[in-house]
């Protein structure tokens, strides 16, 4: 991409590489897509892909609710959601489609868990945090600024606390990881 180096970009292990214009690279397996707007073009791929139907699905299990979880009142809980053993969910708390939830978890009042989440075990996530959202890239597309789409997750390991009101956003293409 934007900041890749030529010698970065001629190792990579990527079935496509999307450069600028300006890098000049030798010839190798790899299929390299050239541009003068980066941005432009990674936007456009990413529609193309979403529309095919190629998004990450991240967490390998079955939709769940084990008979130990507690539910505030209000609680939101989308389809094909999984959540174990001794987790906590406050009142107004939205979980997404997919989303799964380990055992010994906190999810406080009004927190908001985006679809296909990830959450660890022994996790607290504090009052008012919202976790997976639209990552913050844009592209000047024909003169307006338009969001690049973000298909990456979102994985928070065992053992993280996240407090009150943060944010954070899934990856434009892979997932972001807050570790344990």
């Amino acid at each position: 991409l934007e900041d890749m180096s030529h010698e970065s970009a001629a190792r990579a292990k990527a079935g496509a590489v999307l450069l600028p214009l300006t890098l000049n690279l030798p010839q190798n397996k790899t299929f390299i897509v050239t541009t003068m707007n980066l941005r432009d073009a990674l936007s456009r791929l990413i529609r193309l892909f979403t529309k095919q139907g190629l998004l990450p699905q991240p967490c390998e299990t079955k939709p769940f609710l084990h008979d130990t979880v507690i539910t505030g009142e209000k609680v939101s809980l989308g389809n094909g959601a999984s959540i174990g053993a001794r987790t906590l969910l406050g009142d107004h708390a939205i979980i997404g489609k997919g989303v799964t939830i380990g055992t010994n978890c906190r999810i406080e009042a009004g927190a908001v868990l985006k679809d296909n989440t990830c959450i660890g075990n022994n996790v607290t996530i504090h009052s008012g945090a919202v976790i997976g959202g639209e990552g913050f890239i844009f592209s000047e597309e024909t003169e307006a600024w338009t969001r690049i789409p973000s298909i990456g997750t979102v994985r928070i390991e065992d053992n993280a606390e996240i407090f009150e009101n943060v944010t954070i956003a899934r990856g434009i293409l892979s997932e972001t990881v807050i570790g344990n």
